[in-house]
């Protein structure tokens, strides 16, 4: 190890956070809507391919 490689792994100390939020720190109080609705629309989605594949094969 050299000289030059012990000063380099000194690190800065962490940010403090900018919000906390139930003891968690940067974190949101409460999830975004458009998130809600990805996730829905993707859960629909699924279900909806599970059907056609349920069914789609039938005669």
């Amino acid at each position: 190890m050299t000289a030059g490689s012990r000063e380099d792994s000194k690190q800065a100390p962490p940010p403090e956070p900018i919000d906390i939020s139930d003891g968690i720190p940067d974190r949101r109080a409460s999830i975004s809507w458009a998130v809600i609705g990805i996730l829905i629309a993707i859960f629909v989605g699924w279900c909806v391919f599970l059907l056609y594949c349920q069914y789609g094969g039938r005669a």
